[in-house]
């Protein structure tokens, strides 16, 4: 346990990893973590795409921003809800099936969110550098990249190797603002708590939750491609 914990308090994001491959018994390792992930009535809506082709991993980071360490890491990981085949399985049987709505989105991101964060556990318990991307903001152009069925939808990755830098551990906020007794607390000190997490963390915030900001300009865009991807979000 105590091991466990040393290695969540030291988690930094890895962006510069050494030409060194992932060997493969840890591999099957970390993929076994996320495996091992939990999921509501044991459905198991994830899917894992290992990507270690370089020209796939090049035409990646093109669409994920231009961000380099997707190709420079020898395994970037794109953890996906995956009801696809949940529905061939039920319609192979001849079971009635319903279509997908907001319910098997938010079980598939919690348990796409558990597999890969088990997964960076893993990774980083055996001396490996992680850092998580946000697939869910080009979720659509990253399935077609993946050859992805509909139903597929990417919602985070995982860059995987041996790192080649030693940043330090970015803050977390207080105690005071994450949790609280029997309920939610005083939203007044929570903020207060949450704006003194470090300095210049609170003009971050403003920053990317301003309107036109890069979460505002997700939601049109994420709600097309949730419906191209099979997802009904209203009755």
């Amino acid at each position: 346990m105590d091991c466990c914990l040393n290695v969540i308090a030291k988690h930094r994001s890895i962006r510069a990893f050494k030409p060194e491959p992932v060997k493969e018994e840890h591999l099957t390792a970390i993929l076994e973590a996320a495996r091992r992930h939990p999921s509501a009535w044991n459905l198991q809506p994830v899917h894992v795409a290992v990507v270690r082709d370089p020209e796939l991993k090049a035409r990646l980071a093109e669409i994920l921003w231009g961000q380099e360490h997707i190709k420079q890491a020898p395994v970037f990981l794109v953890f996906s809800v995956d009801y696809a085949k949940l529905l061939k399985a039920l319609e192979d049987v001849g079971a009635e099936r319903r279509p997908l709505g907001v319910a098997e989105l938010l079980q598939g991101v919690l348990a796409a969110g558990m597999a890969s964060a088990w997964a960076a556990l893993a990774a980083e318990s055996l001396g490996y550098g992680v850092s998580f991307i946000a697939v869910y903001g080009k979720p659509c152009e990253v399935a077609e990249a993946l050859g992805a069925p509909k139903g597929v939808l990417p919602v985070v990755g995982l860059n995987v190797g041996v790192p080649d830098e030693d940043p330090e551990v970015r803050p977390r906020m207080p105690m005071e603002a994450l949790a609280a007794e029997d309920g939610y607390g005083s939203l007044d000190e929570i903020a207060k708590a949450y704006s003194a997490t470090a300095e210049g963390f609170i003009e971050k915030v403003a920053r990317v939750m301003r309107p036109g900001g890069p979460v505002d300009r997700m939601n049109s865009y994420l709600l097309s491609c949730l419906e191209e991807r099979g997802y009904k979000l209203t009755q």
